[in-house]
């Protein structure tokens, strides 16, 4: 049903057929030996048919296959690798049901089909690899079996080559079918001279990239430097220090000839001045304005649109120097002079817009103002993941979008690609995702999980992923990131590298043909190359002499034979996934010794088995964890010095961490006594 899902044709007969819940025989009739029963006088049976939906039978091969794939067979099956693989892919069916027509949610979202059709092929892929069945961009699945044994093409089980490109691969995307976005290549180019921070800001000025402020040490100290890199990022000169006072989570913008800083704030010291520096080098800055129209904030958003404007939107600010009584903006004032002064455009309340703090502020392609997340605290359930948007400079505003697709954050990063696509990228606490619309923040569509090369298996790492860094979008079509933190404690862990990214625009995919058979194709020839792979030409269609970006395949060790070589399946019929091998045969191949590998997850159950004793002694420690962390947590969200509370944090982990070992380690010694002992006795002839 590929093809009428990238078209939102969710009425599409190849839609409805996989839902159907009559739509297959999952049993045929009168088959004794399956269901029938039969009668004492005449042996006939009375069974009939079992028929069923296309997903659900598609939910009990998955399960069933994957308890056929374990090393371990004691294992629960719910914790079988495979079984979580598939349980992870029909969540994603869950969602598909729910968005189908006549589905379990009344008016479902044709967008929101597409989102959970993408994320479950990705989802299916890492299950198929489990099991050791060919990726779904093979070509193994464009046909389908309707009988055991029985191999028929369809045209609906097809999968359109704009598929193929735009949604098998995590970094392509396209909504609109026209265009594709590829985003690869994250390296980091530099890490330093500037110290580690959040909350700093930056831009592209006149060939060359300037960064500003942000928080340091831990939190505790705000910087007033400006530095400047003319190769990218790899390299950085201070440019300015001590002119502009200290701050973070300010707004620096271009507007004309110059670059302005805007806002900002220190502990307990919230601005609303303004600094324009107009040089290339970035070295002279000049106050314009002590005192702006709009009162003193910190988080909130600016942008500068295409006729010059400088626009202004939310952000936060104490009362009375009170660092517990955070307050938040939900007002959008315009300057038209460079930002000297300001004009309210929407008052408190009238952006409709809840206030908030840590929102981003774009203009798209075509000359729209859009708003996206932001935060009304430090906690889950305080981010926000709304779109808003405004024709008239912020005058009106209108929701976009409730569920655009990404999950809630602020401290993100949302840029503008080449191709006019919008890319939003990581958030708090720790996400690495990057997600792209093609209808103006209408929906988005996840491209990849992967920024910064970060790879931890989850969606929020505090390994690799980050919030309150800053990206640009250079003139070439580089993305650059800079800084950040990555701890759900903010200011826990601060970042000061330079990563660069490629963000490319690809040919059109309407120029890539359907891998489906037509009238007008006489074939297609599949070599062990992607890229050699080519259409036989026919009358009126010109071959295509070059294959589309493959997506980066897992990591699984090279066959020895090609899918389909080995014996065939019943019935003296060819099968597209070849004959069946043992367990032994396949895990021999991969270069894994079965019994080590059941020994080594023997002994890895052993070693994480605790006494009673000992689980309540690791309890404790886990409870002292606990409240250092809440200490931390509390001491950011009301914004007071966090003095030793992250060293407590680390301390209380690294504790925790070596209480487990060393259990581990005893019951690992335990464990070989009594197994020596027995031994022993069974040796001596004692039971």
């Amino acid at each position: 049903m590929g093809g009428a899902v990238v078209k939102g044709d969710l009425e599409a007969s190849q839609v409805q057929n996989f839902f159907d819940p009559k739509g297959i025989v999952t049993v045929e009739a009168r088959n004794q030996a399956v269901n029938g029963q039969c009668t004492k006088k005449d042996k006939t049976c009375k069974g009939g048919e079992i028929r069923d939906s296309r997903v659900n039978d598609m939910r009990t091969s998955m399960y069933l296959l994957g308890n056929a794939f374990r090393f371990n067979q004691q294992k629960a099956p719910d914790n079988l690798p495979t079984v979580k693989a598939a349980k992870a892919f029909f969540k994603e069916l869950d969602e598909l049901e729910k968005n189908a027509p006549g589905g379990k949610k009344k008016g479902g979202s044709p967008a929101k089909f597409q989102q959970a059709y993408l994320r479950g092929l990705e989802k299916l892929d890492v299950y198929l690899d489990l099991v050791e069945l060919p990726p779904t961009e093979s070509g193994a699945y464009d046909k389908f079996l309707s009988n055991p044994g029985t191999l028929l093409p369809t045209e609906s089980s097809c999968l359109p080559k704009t598929l193929a490109v735009a949604i098998l691969s995590p970094h392509l995307f396209s909504m609109s079918g026209l265009t594709a976005l590829l985003v690869s290549n994250y390296t980091k180019v530099a890490d330093g001279p500037w110290s580690k921070r959040e909350g700093l800001m930056g831009v592209e000025f006149k060939g060359r990239l300037f960064m500003s402020g942000g928080r340091t040490r831990f939190g505790t100290g705000f910087s007033s430097e400006v530095w400047r890199s003319s190769d990218l990022g790899s390299s950085w000169v201070l440019a300015s220090e001590g002119t502009i006072p200290p701050r973070a989570y300010h707004t620096h913008v271009v507007v004309g000839d110059c670059q302005i800083v805007m806002g900002g704030q220190t502990f307990f010291t919230f601005y609303n001045d303004v600094w324009r520096s107009c040089d290339e080098e970035g070295e002279v800055w000049e106050r314009v304005t002590e005192h702006a129209e709009w009162p003193v904030r910190s988080g909130h958003a600016a942008t500068v649109t295409s006729e010059g404007a400088v626009i202004i939107a939310g952000g936060c600010f104490n009362k009375n120097n009170n660092p517990a009584a955070r307050s938040f903006r939900g007002d959008v004032w315009k300057s038209v002079d460079g930002g000297v002064s300001y004009t309210l455009q929407a008052g408190e309340g009238d952006s409709k817009w809840l206030a908030r703090s840590g929102p981003r502020l774009v203009e798209t392609a075509n000359g729209r103002l859009l708003l996206i997340a932001g935060e009304v605290g430090f906690t889950d359930d305080t981010q926000l993941v709304d779109v808003w948007g405004s024709d008239d400079d912020g005058a009106t505003w209108e929701l976009v979008a409730d569920e655009p697709g990404f999950s809630p954050r602020s401290g993100h990063g949302v840029v503008v690609a080449p191709n006019g696509d919008l890319l939003v990228v990581a958030g708090w606490p720790h996400l690495h995702d990057m997600w792209a619309s093609s209808d103006e923040g209408g929906t988005f569509v996840k491209i990849g999980n992967g920024v910064w090369d970060c790879d931890c298996g989850d969606d929020n790492c505090d390994e690799c992923g980050k919030f309150d860094f800053w990206p640009i979008m250079t003139g070439e079509g580089k993305l650059v990131t800079l800084g950040g933190s990555a701890a759900y404690s903010t200011f826990g862990k601060l970042w000061q590298d330079t990563w660069v990214a490629d963000v490319e625009e690809i040919l059109p995919l309407l120029t890539y043909p359907s891998v489906c058979p037509s009238p007008t194709m006489s074939s297609f020839e599949d070599s062990a190359n992607p890229s050699d792979s080519a259409w036989g030409k026919s009358e009126g269609v010109s071959a295509v002499k070059s294959a589309p970006a493959q997506r980066p395949r897992l990591k699984l060790a090279p066959r020895t034979k090609p899918v389909g070589s080995s014996a065939s399946s019943s019935g003296g019929q060819s099968s597209i996934f070849g004959g069946a091998r043992s367990r032994e045969e396949i895990l021999k191949e991969k270069g894994i010794d079965l019994k080590a590998k059941e020994k080594e997850i023997e002994e890895k159950a052993r070693t994480l088995k605790l006494t009673k004793d000992q689980e309540e002694e690791a309890e404790a420690c886990r409870a002292e964890l606990a409240y250092a962390e809440k200490e931390l947590r509390e001491a950011n969200e009301k914004e007071l010095p966090v003095k030793n509370l992250p060293d407590k944090v680390e301390k209380k982990k690294k504790e925790l961490g070596d209480l487990l070992k060393k259990f581990g380690e005893l019951n690992v010694k335990k464990a070989e006594e009594m197994e020596k002992e027995v031994k022993g006795k069974l040796k001596e002839g004692k039971p």
